[in-house]
């Protein structure tokens, strides 16, 4: 029973990582409003920074794909 705990709360933890959550969150919070959600601001900040991560990553994919040499 403790194991599967520490288990969920760990799986739990990894689905920050999904920037979806932060997608959902901001339109939970602007829509119904509550002190449950994420702030807008965090969810914004979130929102960008995965943006620029997935940019930076896709832009280096791209250029080590395409390099001639």
């Amino acid at each position: 029973l403790e194991f599967r705990r520490v288990l969920f709360r760990s799986i739990g933890k990894l689905l920050y990582l999904n920037p979806f959550i932060y997608i959902t969150e901001a339109l939970r919070r602007s829509m119904l409003g509550g002190e449950s959600y994420f702030t807008l601001t965090f969810c914004y900040s979130m929102i960008t920074l995965f943006s620029v991560f997935f940019f930076i990553t896709g832009y280096w994919a791209l250029k080590k794909k395409l390099d001639a040499i």
